[in-house]
């Protein structure tokens, strides 16, 4: 159960974890993933989340109970907190300026833009192989045709040829097992 928190205090991931009896890993992977919609102070190990932030925080709670998706929970929140995260005034100086109301893409952005990288990059020897074997452009296949056309009739000429050769050697063959007979005849 959700433990009392001051109105006036900043928290740290811990306060956070101890709030809502949560490990402080589950906590600070919670505020890192969803770092774009939790108001925060400071930067590192300095960072503080006001009060407010337990809202949000609750709300990210309440949607993984109803297993809902990373994706789904930020688009969610997005939708429920947008404009929400404004700087918590600070007495304290000592402290860094609050976060701006509009962050950067979180890291969820960057590791998504990272994945679809290495994917397109993985792809790109495959598509290299494919448009090697897409059909030549029609002046290359036109050129190839003609070379073809041509082979093909000088092919035929020297089959007319061959065969013009055959039948007169058919006809040498007959004639020679022609006289061959007669001079056995005659013996």
């Amino acid at each position: 159960m959700p433990t009392s928190v001051e109105e006036t205090s900043l928290l740290t991931i811990a306060a956070i974890a101890r709030h809502f009896a949560l490990p402080e890993s589950t906590a600070r992977y919670y505020c890192k993933r969803f770092a774009a919609h939790i108001p925060c102070v400071g930067e590192g190990r300095r960072r503080r989340y006001p009060p407010a932030a337990l809202t949000v925080i609750a709300c990210i709670l309440e949607e993984m109970r109803q297993s809902r998706s990373a994706a789904q929970i930020d688009h969610l929140l997005q939708e429920k907190f947008s404009g929400a995260i404004a700087p918590a005034l600070l007495p304290d100086a000592s402290l860094p300026a609050a976060a701006p109301a509009r962050p950067q893409p979180g890291p969820s952005v960057w590791i998504w833009l990272e994945r679809q990288t290495q994917a397109l990059e993985a792809m790109l020897p495959l598509l290299r192989q494919l448009t090697e074997r897409l059909p030549a452009p029609l002046d290359a296949v036109e050129a190839d045709l003609a070379e073809l056309r041509k082979e093909v009739r000088t092919l035929r000429t020297l089959l007319e040829a061959c065969e013009k050769n055959q039948q007169a050697d058919t006809e040498q063959i007959r004639r020679w097992i022609g006289k061959a007979l007669r001079g056995r005849d005659a013996s």
